[in-house]
């Protein structure tokens, strides 16, 4: 459904650029306080700006363009908006709940709570949005750094036009957002509760929770921790094909039963891969350039671990939810091999290489999407 549109890419990125100068100029007005990071009056009207512009963004996406749910050519924005306002009568079974098989918990629950008082979507919108765009700009005000721009800009576009795909896994990310926060932070209890609420918006969000364990065993390395990590994900990764067949077993029992046989292919994955090998290859100079980040690395080298699982399963809602740490795993990649080069037009290049790069895998995310209702996004021409 849809078809890429040049005019419709073209306000993405405007909104990206947009968003990604308010962000930037905010964190000129950062003051720190014994150690915690604030920021002046300047510096939150920024960032309420971003807000702003971001939840405009979501909320005058056009969808009366396509066909009503339970239409079989409609989007699946119709379909959220169909059972907010009619289809919200199912009840709780528990049994279904347990083996995956109903809507998740707490996002039914959200959906009901918000049917108690409006029945407008856009409203609905409003505040589901609301909350991912929050996160996502907490999560930003946390991991911001001014040289890391690469990651910013991207992001506010792809993983919020995820969430005008599939509004679940959109909450799921939100949490997630705040789980990365709080791992950063060394409060594990916060992250697997935060992983918990996720889960209870979309069951994939399961496949979040051994990060903190991915983490743990990181740390311990050692030396040659580069050596030793690599050793880790090949083996990791040929148990997780073997495991295969076990996970079809599972799944069987599973509402996502319906996607067995339809496989992704490698080629698909080659960016999260190719970025894992890069986070690896960086790991001892990423150690030393950014101690409180490499965590990172550990984390998108176990998301390269689950690669044959969601290859099998057409699991890709998997790599949305470590699609920032991938993203910032790559930029301080570029970092690491602009500090490798000398001079400045060298560095120069580095970044413009890499900002490239970055700019494609956008471009390709959207081009992805384009059969999922965001395009055309205002009307049929835009």
């Amino acid at each position: 459904m849809g078809k890429f549109n040049f005019f419709t890419m073209g306000l993405f990125v405007i909104i990206a650029y947009m968003t990604t100068f308010l962000v930037k100029r905010a964190e000129q007005y950062v003051l720190y306080k014994h150690g915690v990071k604030k920021y002046a009056a300047q510096g939150k009207c920024l960032y309420m700006c971003a807000y702003l512009v971001l939840i405009f963004f979501c909320v005058i996406h056009n969808v009366d363009m396509y066909p009503k749910y339970p239409s079989e050519n409609t989007i699946d924005m119709q379909a959220y908006i169909y059972f907010f306002q009619e289809g919200l009568t199912a009840g709780w079974d528990w049994k279904k709940i347990i083996t995956f098989n109903q809507w998740e918990p707490l996002f039914y629950s959200i959906n009901l709570f918000i049917r108690l008082f409006t029945s407008n979507y856009r409203i609905y919108w409003f505040i589901l949005y609301s909350i991912y765009v929050i996160c996502l700009l907490v999560f930003t005000s946390q991991f911001f750094d001014n040289i890391r721009t690469f990651c910013i800009y991207p992001f506010f576009i792809v993983q919020l036009l995820y969430g005008m795909c599939a509004l679940r896994n959109c909450m799921a990310n939100a949490f997630c957002l705040l789980a990365f926060c709080f791992l950063k932070k060394e409060k594990n209890a916060l992250f697997i509760l935060m992983v918990i609420l996720a889960m209870g918006c979309h069951y994939t969000a399961v496949f979040v929770l051994p990060a903190i364990i991915a983490v743990e065993c990181g740390k311990k390395l050692g030396n040659y921790r580069r050596e030793k990590l690599l050793t880790i994900v090949v083996i990791a990764t040929v148990v997780a094909n073997i495991a295969i067949p076990i996970a079809k077993i599972v799944i069987l029992q599973t509402k996502y039963s319906v996607y067995l046989g339809q496989k992704m292919t490698l080629l698909g994955q080659m960016y999260m891969v190719c970025c894992a090998a890069a986070g690896i290859l960086f790991l001892n100079d990423m150690k030393k350039k950014y101690p409180e980040l490499d965590f990172l690395v550990y984390i998108v080298a176990y998301n390269c671990i689950l690669t044959p699982l969601i290859m099998e399963f057409n699991i890709y809602r998997i790599n949305d939810y470590f699609m920032l740490p991938r993203l910032m795993v790559w930029s301080m990649v570029i970092e690491c091999l602009q500090d490798k080069v000398k001079g400045q037009n060298s560095k120069k290049l580095v970044a413009i290489i890499g900002g490239f790069v970055m700019f494609m895998w956008m471009i390709k995310s959207v081009y992805d999407m384009q059969g999922y209702g965001i395009m055309p996004y205002l009307n049929y021409y835009i």
